[in-house]
């Protein structure tokens, strides 16, 4: 039966519900997306029947759908896979059209109707974009070979969902109406597409350097551009997901980025939360009973194949085993755009809800597995390491892709901090820069340093600063806190300068391994100690060094 009580009490259950379940899926390493889609099937129909879809928790979970898009958006960065873009064009391509075709023979062996195996296909074709990124964020190997190559796949076929949202958002039916909705989609997502970009190069630089400092405004405005391309995509008649997509996409290209995620992610994740308790909820027991054998069957055949293809071609493209392997194994599973294509197929009565419960569970099943695969990827490369190597040939060489690593990082760009960087490029190859300073944005974005906006408490931002693999660290940052995680990420072979208040803090921070502490006024107290000596013993040489300190004022120190 369901609660009588009001929606308040049913939604706090609900919330309550997956905080329990995503703790416990995060102690066995799997996504929360299982744990939110299990929360749905705890308190929905298929177990308790004490909550049900309502108009409220479908509407929230399609707003948790267009933030799912828009957060996926915004964690690609298209300069990131530029460099091996034309291979893994070749990857994704040849992947989902074999998963495709796949899929399809597996829906026609279980007995499905054509239309039916045509879902399956679909559902057979993605990789899960929000668990690949996740996982490989978490063991920071996203900059890696593999993990490039798997965003740059993920990138395609999150294209190619977008494209088939917007076709099932249509009403054409027959043959010709299908065509020629989709040249009409075509030219509609190409207006989006073209508004995205020029929007990533003209306009938004501007407008978030203009809010940067204020956070609120900050978190804001990333919001309400997510909601104006809703509306756009919306108003000429595409699905509002497809808008959320371009939304997020013109927002990764700006140095704000990274920020920008850290600041939205609590409000996304909530929404995307919804979404999948959302499809939880809307399963029943017969629909996930009807069809439980063949899934399990159906899993095993998806992870097989997807494996094989993408080990196979990724291979013929003469990429080292190890890359073949850890690429095929990241991306072998099923996406969670299935069960959203499934659930538009349920809503427009192309397919069953057994169906529906059908990809539903081989979806849970294939990114529970595949979870660990990711996790544990380089385990599985030692085990099989004297196989695969009798693949190997001196032909198989790796592309060079860009890694930050034995890079020298300054955290606050100041005078310090500038002066700083000009000496560490003499020294290192790669300098980066982290800053939150607005007025510096211009000249960082246009200096040959690597450049991220953002505060460095935030662990997004931290993540991009690669700070485990720097081989110099200077923080000029007067946050005691922030620097104190800054030594204890720092590698342990690492110089660490950072900057302390008072002199307790630079004890502890010496402590706890930093080689040098910036202490601000006991230098000032010290240098000024020096000129009133210098100025009793030596008055000329004193203003001789005055001098030279005001030439460094007037010339921003660049003539020293």
């Amino acid at each position: 039966m369901v609660l009588a009580s009001g929606w308040a009490q049913n939604f706090a259950l609900i919330i309550t519900t997956a905080a329990i379940l995503g703790t416990a899926a995060r102690k066995t390493k799997q996504p929360t997306v299982i744990a939110y889609i299990f929360t749905g099937l705890l308190l929905g129909p298929f177990f308790l029947d004490i909550i049900v879809e309502t108009e409220g928790t479908q509407l929230l979970g399609e707003i948790g759908l267009s933030f799912l898009l828009f957060l996926i958006g915004v964690e690609i960065k298209l300069d990131e896979i530029r460099e091996i873009f034309r291979e893994v064009t070749f990857i994704a391509l040849g992947q989902m059209s074999v998963s495709a075709l796949l899929g399809y023979l597996t829906g026609q062996a279980f007995g499905f109707t054509f239309m039916e195996s045509v879902f399956v296909a679909a559902a057979f074709t993605f990789s899960s974009t929000a668990v690949v990124v996740k996982l490989l964020s978490s063991k920071d190997e996203i900059s890696t070979l593999p993990g490039k190559i798997g965003v740059g796949v993920l990138l395609i076929q999150d294209v190619a969902v977008v494209l088939i949202l917007a076709l099932l958002s249509t009403s054409a039916s027959t043959p010709s109406q299908i065509a020629v909705s989709i040249a009409e989609i075509g030219v509609m997502i190409s207006i989006i597409a073209g508004i995205s970009y020029l929007s990533s190069q003209k306009l938004l630089p501007k407008v978030f350097r203009k809010v940067s400092e204020n956070r609120q405004a900050f978190f804001i405005h990333g919001i309400t551009w997510a909601f104006l391309f809703i509306t756009l995509s919306d108003s000429i008649g595409l699905s509002t997901e497809i808008g959320a997509f371009f939304a997020g996409l013109s927002l990764a290209q700006l140095p704000y980025s990274h920020e920008l995620i850290e600041e939205i992610r609590p409000l996304t994740d909530f929404f995307m939360a919804v979404f999948f308790i959302n499809i939880g909820l809307g399963l029943t027991g017969n629909a996930l009973s009807t069809y439980m054998v063949e899934a399990f069957l159906a899993a095993g055949i998806l992870m097989i194949g997807k494996f094989a293809v993408l080990f196979f071609t990724i291979d013929r493209l003469k990429f080292t085993p190890e890359t073949s392997l850890k690429s095929a194994l990241n991306l072998s599973q099923m996406s969670e755009f299935s069960l959203i294509l499934g659930a538009l197929g349920v809503s427009k009565g192309l397919i069953s809800p057994e169906i529906f419960g059908f990809i539903s569970l081989t979806m849970i099943i294939t990114v529970g597995f595949s979870s660990y695969f990711i996790a544990f990827s380089e385990n599985f490369y030692r085990r099989f390491e004297h196989v695969l190597a009798r693949i190997d040939s001196e032909a198989k060489n790796d592309v060079e892709v860009e890694a930050l690593e034995d890079h020298a990082l300054v955290i606050g760009y100041d005078f310090i901090g500038r002066r700083s960087a000009e000496i560490l490029e003499d020294e290192f190859e790669d300098v980066m820069v982290v800053d939150r300073n607005s007025a510096n944005v211009n000249e960082l974005s246009r200096s040959g340093y690597e450049y991220v906006y953002g505060d460095f408490g935030h662990g997004e931002i931290r993540n991009a600063s690669q700070i485990n693999k720097a081989d110099f660290v200077m923080s000029l940052v007067p946050d005691f806190t922030v620097n104190r995680k800054i030594v204890e990420e720092a590698s342990p072979d690492a110089a660490v300068f950072v900057k302390a208040s008072n002199l307790d803090e630079a004890a502890e921070l010496y402590d706890l391994g930093a080689h040098y502490v910036i202490q601000k006024n006991e230098l000032v107290g010290e240098k000024m100690g020096e000129y009133v000596k210098l100025f009793l013993e030596d008055e000329e040489l004193f203003h001789e060094e005055v001098e030279k300190d005001r030439e460094r004022i007037k010339w921003g120190d660049r003539s020293v």
